[in-house]
């Protein structure tokens, strides 16, 4: 695979999403594809055109375009100093327009299966806030891959290309080696990552580093490099654990935070503290999903996974059982067996666990905190706190105050 080939597939698994290679023309070089966008919100030779039309500017490097139809999604365009190539990034969904509107995503999913679909796959597309994307990906067309050949290749030209290159490389057996051991090492720390063993993921790290060329890769920006390396590999690392069956939602919400830890940084060093916070912040996301979660059926682990994520609004066994296309009463029973309490007392339970979280680490009324929990009435909330901690929130906070002075 040539560089562009690879920059194109290495940003499309970085992105979670499509990407697209043009050429100065306006015509379509090589691209990754995640997922089908249906005809509707698919981009046209006019967007392309326009893209094309506004990057030519020197001014410009980048630009966000927008696609409306029952709602909106949008691609972004970069383009290339080097080459006179630019890359379109999409679709992303920034803003979900069913999120509160519940009865309208329902009614799309009965009237129009296939723009369901998109929609559910392009819900699943979690990326960076578009102020990170953008520098993200500009340094990346533009940094680590000065020399990428922007000439399309039929498959005859690229296997004698291929074979020349072979030919004249000189690849010693110790460099086919050392490349051999980086990939086995960079397998063993995914799989280490995905079973939650920091230790051990941390480990094989360290070793590929021993054995990495990157700093290389852009010898008079060794800074720049080893920032582009770190977003390659929290990208392939975010892919695994996506694989191993995280939910996107978890994974999102992490991965937004490392990237901007990433852009950020300002020296060597707090990049190489970064590439390990990474191995441990996806090791123990994976050893929490693990431990909390993979005891339970396939429908029990996704609807706990909605309550988890959703645990600070109004919960109601309709709208789990309808996430998870499932019988309201079916759900319930099979929630009752395999949890062991009802969904009611579960969904209390877990309101009264944040609340205890917002008592102990925020300074927030007890009022505040019943309304953040939907509760409208304090006293239906004193009552149902009462039920689990045996004390009322009033006096768990007074208790707190108490300890938290002995203490000093």
């Amino acid at each position: 695979m040539n560089n562009l080939s690879h920059l194109c597939n290495m940003l499309g698994v970085l992105t979670n999403t499509n990407v697209i290679i043009f050429n100065n023309l306006g015509e379509k070089i090589i691209k990754y594809s995640s997922f089908q966008v249906i005809d509707n919100f698919n981009l046209n030779e006019k967007n392309i055109l326009d893209i094309k039309s506004f990057l030519i500017d020197d001014k410009n490097i980048s630009i966000n375009l927008e696609k409306t139809l029952n709602y909106s999604i949008n691609f972004i365009g970069v383009k290339s100093l080097q080459k006179n190539i630019f890359f379109i990034v999409g679709p992303f969904l920034w803003n979900d327009p069913f999120y509160e509107k519940q009865k309208d995503l329902y009614n799309l999913k009965k009237n129009n299966l296939d723009e369901y679909t998109f929609y559910s796959n392009l819900k699943k597309v979690k990326t960076i806030p578009i102020e990170i994307l953008i520098p993200l990906v500009f340094n990346l067309i533009n940094c680590e891959f000065i020399n990428i050949d922007s000439k399309p290749h039929t498959l005859k030209e690229t296997i004698k290309e291929s074979v020349f290159k072979m030919k004249n490389l000189n690849i010693s057996s110790e460099d086919i080696e050392l490349t051999n051991e980086r990939y086995h090492l960079e397998n063993l720390k995914l799989k280490y990552i995905k079973l939650g063993d920091y230790e051990k993921a941390l480990k094989c790290n360290r070793e590929m580093s021993s054995l990495s060329e990157l700093n290389q890769r852009i010898p008079n920006n060794i800074f720049r490099s080893l920032k582009n390396g770190l977003f390659i590999s929290s990208g392939i690392i975010r892919k695994s654990v996506e694989e191993a069956g995280i939910p996107p939602t978890f994974i999102h919400n992490l991965s937004s935070k490392i990237f901007t830890w990433i852009e950020n940084s300002s020296t060597i060093a707090e990049v190489k503290k970064i590439d390990e916070n990474i191995i441990k912040e996806y090791s123990n996301l994976c050893l929490f999903h693990n431990e909390k979660y993979n005891t339970y059926s396939l429908n029990i682990k996704n609807a706990l996974l909605f309550i988890d994520i959703n645990k600070d609004k109004p919960i109601s066994l309709s709208e789990v059982a309808d996430f998870i296309s499932l019988n309201p009463d079916y759900l319930s029973r099979l929630f009752k067996k395999e949890v062991g309490i009802n969904f009611k007392d579960y969904i209390q339970k877990i309101k009264v666990d944040l609340a205890i979280n917002y008592l102990e680490n925020t300074n927030l009324k007890i009022s505040e905190i019943a309304f953040k929990l939907d509760y409208c009435n304090i006293e239906n909330f004193s009552k149902i706190f009462k039920k689990y901690q045996n004390v009322t929130p009033a006096k768990f906070k007074k208790n707190l105050e108490i300890s938290n002075i002995n203490k000093k």
